[in-house]
């Protein structure tokens, strides 16, 4: 059924290719590198789907696409996916799954996947409220995000931040040391990730 859509797919994409039209080509190469199971093209032309800037928005085929990369390994996928099924876009809303593709993502080295959780851990959706866990959520997420030093990265880091200075005067002290003894060893797997390459 899944090979039947992302077919599909691919000839609805395969349409918009004319002479000229050089946009519509990489989108139809791109979709069909999807459909031949090509997990970076799987990635983008769901990110395509999510932003619908370039094809019609369309959630569900975004959330498909991702589910068939993350299996792949791969870990922005997971993070994505979470993301849609956190607020229940284009899939059910499942909180408790979200969290579990956050985590295995923020185990592969996704700083926002950190962030994520953090948002979880705060909402005590798919999770129990734990400040503490937000806290090292939160912080992970600034630490991974100041080390990479790209732009979407730095963007979770300020982000992560502005969380932290929220949630930083209502932590008592064990909490604080909690929080910060997780992050530390949440941060330091895109650290031992960058290390293995």
């Amino acid at each position: 059924m899944r090979r039947i859509f992302m077919a599909l797919s691919a000839v609805v994409l395969l349409s918009a290719c004319r002479p000229g039209a050089r946009a519509s080509c990489a989108l139809q190469d791109m979709a069909i590198d999807a459909a031949t199971g090509d997990p970076v093209a799987q990635y983008n032309l769901a990110v395509e789907f999510y932003t619908g800037k370039r094809i019609a928005r369309d959630y569900a085929r975004a959330a498909v696409l991702w589910r068939q990369s993350a299996a792949r390994g791969n870990t922005t996928a997971k993070n994505n996916l979470g993301f849609l099924t956190y607020q229940g876009w284009g899939v059910r809303a499942d909180p408790a799954a979200a969290v579990r593709l956050w985590t295995e993502a923020a185990a592969g080295g996704e700083s926002e996947a950190n962030y994520h959780l953090g948002v979880a851990a705060i909402e005590g959706k798919g999770m129990e409220p734990d400040r503490a866990e937000a806290y090292a959520r939160f912080r992970a997420a600034e630490l991974m995000g100041n080390a990479a030093g790209d732009s979407v990265a730095s963007s979770i880091a300020k982000n992560a931040r502005a969380e932290l200075r929220e949630l930083e005067p209502i932590l008592l002290s064990d909490e604080r040391r909690t929080g910060e003894a997780r992050a530390r060893t949440y941060a330091s797997v895109r650290q031992a990730k960058h290390e293995r390459r």
